[in-house]
């Protein structure tokens, strides 16, 4: 039985078998013919065009280049900064000033794709990798980990120093730097846990289990076989319905303490920045859209944890300024606007 960490964390394990997975699977099957194409001119020239400054950015020092995948990650980090336009980001307003330039660089150092970048050099760049795990606004103890993986589509990781044992909610890109700073920002301790909420967000799960060689990695049972990328009797603690679901419907999984404390949802609900509200974006929903909107609707409920905030896995971070009954409120709407329209447009924006 997992021991209480001062979070809620639901696990959309069965879920939202998604888009992530085929975008994993598509970003393999490039790598695979990539790797058997000859080192021609041809080739080298498709690299070059890829790694091109998008004619879409403003004139200036940074820029996105065209191998940008639209995961929204430089857009929600410095929404001053960063745009979309035809289906990719873009430099909207070159960053001015100290402060504007360390946020459009962590962005940069998040990127999961290295798909922003400087003509000319800047030394504050370092400073901006340097800043992470970076403090979440609001949440005392709630880390934004910056370092997006590709291979979980640019998913966000989060560390939560709780007493009990400190938390990774998912995995970021492995980086030695950024594991000697998280044991830093835990005053020389490692994490005790790694909770994985879903099989399409592990990332570099292994390589982190390696650094952090007492690390539990937690995941519910439902993800870790199959045709999961984590694969059966890797995972430390598997967990199941009967052990990992009070107050929550079969196949979700979490951990929750007395408030305040935010949601990881994973991929099961986070807000839209293209709807302007929570939504499940059951778009890149697979199995069971049903079921998700049910689960959605138990997390408005009165009997389930209560939570301030919601801090995803993709798309936008929540927060309820109201408290606890806001978020009810709110995610009660959202359940309802989901099981009404769940298949509208709109991926993770």
């Amino acid at each position: 039985m997992v021991k209480p960490i001062n979070t809620v964390i639901l696990g959309c394990a069965a879920l939202c078998a998604s888009h992530l997975r085929q975008a994993a699977a598509w970003s393999h099957a490039t790598s695979l013919r990539n790797s058997m194409l000859p080192r021609s001119r041809t080739a080298l020239t498709m690299v070059a065009a890829n790694k091109a400054r998008r004619k879409e950015n403003v004139e200036g020092n940074l820029f996105v280049d065209e191998s940008c995948i639209d995961c929204d990650t430089c857009r929600w980090m410095a929404p001053g900064i960063y745009g979309r336009e035809n289906s990719q980001s873009n430099v909207i307003k070159q960053p001015e000033g100290e402060q504007e330039r360390r946020e459009a660089y962590r962005a940069m150092v998040s990127c999961p794709t290295g798909s922003i970048r400087l003509e000319q050099p800047d030394a504050l760049v370092k400073d901006a990798r340097n800043d992470f795990p970076f403090p979440v606004e609001g949440l005392p103890g709630v880390y934004h980990l910056g370092f997006h993986s590709k291979d979980s589509y640019g998913g966000t990781a989060w560390l939560l120093a709780r007493e009990g044992g400190a938390v990774i909610v998912d995995s970021p890109r492995y980086s030695k730097s950024l594991a000697q700073a998280i044991v830093a920002t835990l005053g020389g301790e490692q994490p005790k846990y790694m909770f994985l909420t879903h099989k399409d967000d592990v990332a570099d799960h292994a390589k982190w289990a390696q650094a952090f060689p007492d690390m539990q990695r937690i995941m519910h049972a439902a993800d870790t076989g199959g045709r999961s990328s984590v694969g059966a009797g890797v995972i430390e603690m598997e967990l199941s319905d009967a052990t990992a679901t009070r107050r929550m419907p079969p196949a979700s999984s979490h951990i929750d303490t007395p408030p305040p404390c935010p949601l990881h949802p994973g991929d099961h609900l986070a807000f839209s920045a293209w709807r302007n509200r929570l939504d499940g974006f059951a778009r890149v929903n697979r199995n069971g859209v049903d079921r998700q909107a049910r689960t959605i609707a138990a997390l408005g409920s009165d009997a389930a944890p209560p939570f301030t905030a919601i801090l995803p896995g993709h798309a936008r971070v929540a927060r309820f300024a109201d408290g606890p009954a806001q978020a009810r409120a709110e995610v009660s709407a959202a359940a309802a606007a989901f099981a009404a329209d769940a298949r509208a447009e709109g991926m993770w924006r």
